[in-house]
């Protein structure tokens, strides 16, 4: 049976601290799933509609909200760290490592729906700093195609300084050619 992500938590501050503070998601995964030895192997292949991993996504949830918690970061790309508040939550847990930690349940549906939204856009741009070049590309192609640009393509080639891609976008009776050049920028708060 799969944990909840309340569950995690603590099990992913403790590999963290283990690991010498810090680590890459992979190692990570497999790490954190070895302290819950109810997890079978069916558990962790299971898949999502989306067909992502549905152990490494519930891991990727949590760390999101530790990161708003302020106990893990994110020093460089594709490294995930704890932090020294992170370090002093977990030496005050007391009892077992995977001790379910929940708060209060707030009457207060907004605020609810504000902590979600503030952890889907944390997420959301952690995933986009996440890609690779090309990937990053090809997500800004198919995000272009769903507001009605057609006939997208990606030249595939980075660092060049100049156009990554072109298409067609129909505006009022008449269709023009475009091209987009894509850029990344961190420590932005672009989403509300």
């Amino acid at each position: 049976m799969m944990p909840k992500q309340s569950e995690i938590e603590i099990p992913l501050l403790k590999c963290l601290e283990e690991m010498k503070g810090q680590g890459k998601p992979l190692e990570i995964y497999v790490r954190v799933a070895k302290l819950f030895p109810q997890l079978t192997d069916a558990d962790l292949a299971e898949t999502l509609p989306s067909g992502g991993n549905k152990w490494k996504n519930r891991i990727q949830w949590v760390r999101q909200k530790l990161i708003a918690k302020g106990d893990v970061e994110s020093p460089e790309r594709g490294v995930w760290a704890i932090t020294k508040k992170g370090r002093t939550r977990l030496a005050s847990e007391t009892g077992s490592s995977v001790r379910e930690v929940t708060a209060p349940l707030s009457a207060n549906l907004e605020e609810l729906a504000d902590e979600y939204f503030t952890a889907f856009s944390q997420k959301v741009q952690q995933e986009l700093q996440d890609l690779e070049p090309k990937q990053f590309e090809r997500f800004a192609g198919a995000l272009l195609s769903s507001y009605g640009f057609t006939g997208i393509k990606i030249t595939g080639k980075t660092g060049d300084g100049g156009i990554d891609g072109n298409g067609l976008l129909k505006v009022g009776l008449s269709t023009i050619r475009v091209a987009f050049q894509c850029k990344r920028w961190q420590g932005l708060d672009w989403l509300p």
